[in-house]
């Protein structure tokens, strides 16, 4: 009908219901395409007057508590709501600031003296009672951060990943680095902090393969090479150059083959683009990171047997990593323990308000009892010993994701490309060698033999020769 309304039939509604004079809004029937689009427009501009609102009102609390790690909840909801009304330069300066609160806050916290020692499991510790979760709490805060920061960087800057690769390198430099001196973490945490490392590689990894030209379709081949081995897809004669194998096939012709070639070069990075700026470098450390945590977690479980058995108690996991003098503290009771109410958290199930939080001693000893419950640097797991196959098998995985970007995006002949690949194969093969797979090591080190003794790498062709000999036998 009729989209007309007198004023005082209008004023009457408005009053009666409380709304702003903006929100009445009379519409024809059936509604014309003008009408919705009035309606479009008038819930875009709430929207956005509502998220604007409370991206101003968060961001008036950090003021209060700026430098403080208070600071940092209010930080980055201020910083989404920025997003939530598209003001994706403003959430790049808010996320920004709130990533800077926390780096004062984990400064400070690191320098403390004795802050992750023995004594950091009881209340007197300067961090107070918990001082490792904590710093695992901080480490889930910083990586929700960064991921923001990084994915806002390549969005407003496509094609150029400096900035968010930078933001990368200061973001490892900081929270890759373990407490220094006397403060380091407790050995049973030491799987926990490299399963988070490698995490942070492996996403930083995807995120840049999605969003730079040179990076799309990286994850398509490395399915299939990881059981077949680099040598069996092409590679160049020895499997490890860099450059492509042959197409194959009498039903490719050459119009197919220079669409393909067209389309990897297209794919190619600028001339001069550092491997920083490749995907394949951080799939590389975060299998480097994946490694670590293996042997961190081995050698927990192994200092756990030494001392107390198979159910390590807080004098077998606390005592091999600490100080000596631990191991009569008396067992930790195992605990029923569940996500927190907030980012990085545990908390008991069932027990009082008051006494939700586990103390460190229960803390690391649910990270070393969870160990099973998923390896890859994605997973939700727990970081501690005793996942050494699916381990393994998340590096092979990594690896091999590396070597399939770094063959498309670096070129064969490049400085130092004879050794990146050679580097990476030869890390593939002990993965496999590891794994059990002697004849996919053997292939590996075998390619990889070719390339060391051509350019003269005597050392290197040494140690390849002996990793050999162990796959014969």
């Amino acid at each position: 009908g009729d989209d007309a309304m007198g004023d005082d039939r209008a004023g009457a509604i408005r009053r009666q219901a409380q709304i702003d004079p903006r929100c009445l809004i009379t519409m024809p029937q059936p509604p014309t395409p003008a009408s919705l689009a009035r309606v479009a427009k008038l819930c875009q501009d709430l929207a956005h007057e509502y998220y604007g609102g409370e991206c101003a009102r968060q961001a008036a609390k950090t003021s209060s508590a700026v430098h403080s790690i208070a600071a940092v909840k209010p930080g980055f909801k201020a910083a989404a709501f920025a997003e939530f009304h598209g003001d994706w330069a403003g959430a790049l300066r808010l996320y920004r600031a709130a990533y800077g609160y926390l780096l004062t806050a984990h400064a400070a916290a690191e320098t403390c003296p004795g802050g992750y020692s023995t004594a950091g499991v009881v209340a007197a510790s300067p961090l107070g009672p918990r001082p490792v979760q904590d710093r695992f709490e901080r480490l889930a805060i910083a990586e929700q951060l960064h991921y923001k920061l990084c994915a806002l960087l390549l969005m407003l800057h496509p094609g150029q990943p400096a900035e968010a690769v930078e933001q990368m390198r200061a973001h490892m430099s900081t929270y890759k680095r373990l407490p220094p001196g006397g403060s380091g973490l407790p050995r049973a945490a030491l799987p926990m902090h490299w399963r988070w490392v490698a995490r942070q590689y492996h996403a930083f990894a995807e995120l840049l393969a999605a969003r730079v030209p040179w990076g799309a379709g990286g994850a398509k081949g490395a399915a299939g090479s990881a059981s077949g081995g680099i040598g069996s897809n092409g590679g160049g004669e020895d499997g490890v150059s860099g450059s492509g194998g042959s197409s194959g096939g009498a039903g490719f012709g050459t119009a197919a083959a220079a669409a393909a070639a067209a389309t990897v070069a297209a794919a190619l990075p600028p001339p001069g683009t550092p491997r920083t700026h490749l995907p394949g470098f951080y799939y590389h450390a975060a299998a480097t990171a994946t490694e670590e945590r293996r042997r961190t977690s081995e050698a927990v479980a192994a200092a756990a047997e030494e001392a107390g058995g198979d159910a390590p108690s807080a004098g077998s996991v606390l005592g091999a990593a600490c100080a000596a003098g631990v191991q009569g503290v008396p067992k930790v009771p195992v605990v029923a323990v569940a996500e927190g109410a907030h980012v990085g958290t545990l908390r008991r199930v069932g027990a009082a308000p008051s006494d939700v939080r586990l103390k460190d001693a229960e803390y690391l000893r649910h990270l070393y009892l969870s160990s099973a419950a998923g390896p890859g640097p994605g997973s939700t797991g727990g970081g501690g010993g005793g996942a050494g196959a699916p381990l393994i098998r998340a590096t092979i995985e990594l690896l091999t994701k590396a070597h399939e970007h770094f063959k498309r995006t670096v070129l064969p002949g490049s400085s130092g490309s004879a050794r990146l690949f050679a580097s990476l194969v030869s890390q593939l093969a002990a993965g496999y060698l590891g794994a059990g797979d002697f004849a996919a090591a053997r292939r590996l080190l075998a390619s990889v033999a070719l390339v060391y003794r051509r350019e003269g790498w005597d050392d290197l062709l040494g140690t390849t020769l002996m990793a050999l000999k162990d796959c014969a036998t």
